[in-house]
């Protein structure tokens, strides 16, 4: 009868503590979500935006060089007359890519997206800044921290368990 009470009171243990480690692992993931879903902060929004710029008008002067290049062997060629449009290589004569716009304008651009994000009308659409996440950088590392905690959490949580699978299965033979 000891035996039985030894072991009943060993499961209640164990049971105990799965459901501590299940609380905790819980707690972790809850605290890992809003990381992950918190909104930027108006400066890091404008810098993911001014970064699309930035990518965008390093496209234009490849593609300028390769709309123009049958003309490099031809000097005499009148450029000023020609029906070229340098502002959208291989586009729509009429409109300017976002590749020349970004090159040619993006300094501009960049600052008025900076603006952009502080005006009033942008705040109240976008819903405030108020439950902005902290920077990047640190929200990165420490979603990565978590990740750590709940990956090992969740295999020694998996590894009681299937020692318990294991004990009850002996106990039946």
């Amino acid at each position: 009868m000891k035996l039985i009470e030894d072991i009943k009171e060993r499961f209640l243990g164990v049971n105990a503590e799965l459901r501590k480690k299940a609380k905790k692992l819980e707690t972790l993931k809850q605290s890992r979500d809003p990381l992950v879903s918190a909104p930027l902060t108006p400066e890091e929004l404008a810098d993911a935006w001014c970064g699309i710029v930035e990518a965008q008008g390093q496209k234009y002067p490849e593609k300028l060089a390769i709309m123009e290049k049958g003309i490099r062997h031809q000097p005499m060629y009148d450029l000023a007359n020609s029906r070229h449009n340098i502002l959208n290589p291989f586009g729509d004569r009429a409109a300017m890519s976002p590749e020349a716009l970004c090159w040619l304008c993006g300094d501009m651009m960049k600052a008025r997206i900076r603006e952009a994000v502080k005006h009033p009308g942008f705040v109240e659409i976008w819903g405030g800044f108020d439950d902005a996440g902290p920077p990047l950088p640190e929200r990165k590392k420490r979603i990565a921290e978590l990740d750590r905690e709940i990956g090992a959490l969740e295999k020694e949580i998996g590894d009681i368990r299937q020692s318990a699978q294991t004990a009850i299965a002996a106990l039946e033979q």
